[in-house]
């Protein structure tokens, strides 16, 4: 009988155990199948924000898609939210997240619009004149301009071809090393085009085929103007107003701001200055037909240029610096020529012709990777991907 009662026992005990095994085996299946649906709405959920953002794109919105609430996939106990929000180097940051059950999985990626780079501290697709000054560059990762950190060595552009497309005076000076590109007309005999007394102190090439200068989108839609910006602390989003016009006052940037102008502006013995705390950038759309500094600066507190874009459309025809200005950004203008005259661009420019007159161009070599203009498209690229 005590044999019996041990057998039952026993056998009591691994039916108990093959019970729990098969309870924790089964608890495992939900839980893992739980982590794949959730995987899989976080899939759907960032599919769903990339779509919406290439849609925003190619309407020209302003307004960056979001979904904050839960939204279900259909016939399913699947989840997803998902936000979109403007990165420092201009680029989208994506967070999509999935949820099934007690279950949530994140996906996040970087998306930049399609553009493109350019080596160049100077492209212009008309001329040059370079009467006096200096063009060089450094590398502002490294630090601001100056000593150990300058007379660098770039390469600068026109797709001009003709004997004078490129002036250097006399009192003109670039670092050996440099390379001057020119357009592709002037193949048989590149150094046609540089005129003047100056030395150039590089060579000079043809380009295989003329640089391309897409026209700049500019889209207003769903955004209140707020008038004339001339003084105060402008604060994260994407503001509209009439014009800047900062007279011997301050305006500061704090955190990731874009800004469309419709006028045209000017800076005047004053400053618009991007708060130096690591989280702050500007990029400026203009689209009236100046832009001005006058004894002013613009983004001198953090001298970094890559934390300042300024893209003007076709109506902007003139952006001039005078009187000893200092100015850190990258500007992107197709239609306008760049008068600076005493004064310092550190940084680059792009647009349809350079008047630089005892003045100083120091192009930023940690720009090389930085998106100088946008494709007037939705077109989208991924460059970086994490999950967790």
């Amino acid at each position: 009988m005590f044999m019996v009662l041990i057998m039952v026992l026993v056998i009591s005990l691994l039916g108990a155990s093959l019970l729990w095994m098969s309870f924790s085996t089964y608890n495992d299946a939900i839980r893992t199948t739980s982590k794949m649906k959730a995987r899989t709405a976080a899939d759907a959920g960032h599919n769903i924000a990339y779509f919406r953002l290439k849609k925003m794109l190619s309407e020209a919105g302003t307004q960056l898609p979001q979904q904050n609430s839960p939204a279900s996939l259909p016939a399913s106990d699947q989840t997803y939210t998902f936000s979109i929000t403007t990165a420092a180097d201009g680029g989208y940051d994506i967070l999509s997240k999935g949820y099934c059950k007690n279950i949530v999985r994140n996906i996040r990626s970087r998306a930049y619009r399609t553009g493109g780079t350019t080596p160049y501290g100077l492209c212009v697709s008309r001329d040059i004149y370079f009467h006096g000054g200096t063009i060089d560059a450094y590398d502002s990762s490294k630090g601001p301009y100056g000593v150990g950190n300058k007379g660098l060595p770039l390469a600068f552009r026109t797709n001009g071809y003709q004997s004078g497309s490129f002036y250097m005076g006399q009192l003109a000076s670039t670092p050996a090393g440099g390379q001057l590109i020119v357009g592709p007309e002037a193949a048989a005999n590149p150094s046609i085009v540089k005129t003047g007394q100056g030395v150039f102190n590089g060579t000079i090439t043809a380009a295989d085929k003329p640089f391309e200068f897409p026209p700049v989108p500019f889209s207003t839609s769903g955004l209140v103007n707020k008038g004339d910006l001339s003084s105060g602390t402008v604060t994260a989003g994407t503001h509209l107003y009439n014009r800047i016009a900062i007279n011997q006052q301050t305006v500061t940037i704090k955190g990731h701001v874009t800004l469309y102008v419709t006028q045209s502006s000017y800076i005047t013995q004053g400053a618009l200055q991007i708060t130096n705390d690591g989280n702050s950038s500007l990029t400026l759309y203009i689209n009236g037909n100046q832009f001005m500094i006058t004894q002013g600066n613009m983004n001198s507190v953090t001298q970094k240029p890559k934390l300042l874009k300024i893209y003007a459309t076709d109506n902007c025809t003139m952006v001039k610096f005078d009187q000893n200005p200092n100015f850190y950004g990258m500007i992107y203008a197709p239609n306008a020529e760049l008068q600076l005259n005493i004064g310092n661009l550190n940084g680059a420019f792009m647009g349809r012709r350079a008047y630089v007159d005892q003045a100083t161009i120091h192009y930023d070599i940690d720009l090389i990777n930085e998106s100088m203009f946008q494709s007037s498209g939705s077109d989208l690229t991924s460059k970086l991907w994490i999950e967790y």
